[in-house]
């Protein structure tokens, strides 16, 4: 998986940025915590215990989410561009 911390090139937010994201992504969280709390049929192996985690994110943390892109078309685009953006890939991502 490659991601890159897009950086704005015109005005004041990359193109990335956009706030639908958020959404998807607590909706995702919340459809996963449900999961995990679904009683299965078997028995219990294990006991598992709720996150004490906060489930809403700091606004720095909803910026550094909503700054990142992980396309790997704007990695690539990044990288062939030069930019000083802040991008990684995953090196088993490319061995498919």
């Amino acid at each position: 998986m490659s991601k890159t911390v897009k950086r704005p090139t015109a005005g004041i937010r990359p193109s990335c940025y956009i706030p639908s994201r958020l959404e998807e992504r607590r909706t995702r969280a919340r459809i996963l915590r449900q999961e995990r709390r679904r009683k299965p049929d078997k028995p219990d192996d294990f006991v598992t215990y709720e996150d004490s985690d906060s489930e809403e994110e700091t606004p720095a943390q909803q910026h550094q989410v909503l700054s990142t892109s992980f396309n790997f078309v704007d990695y690539v685009r990044s990288r062939e561009s030069d930019l000083t953006e802040e991008r990684n890939v995953d090196p088993s991502y490319a061995s498919r």
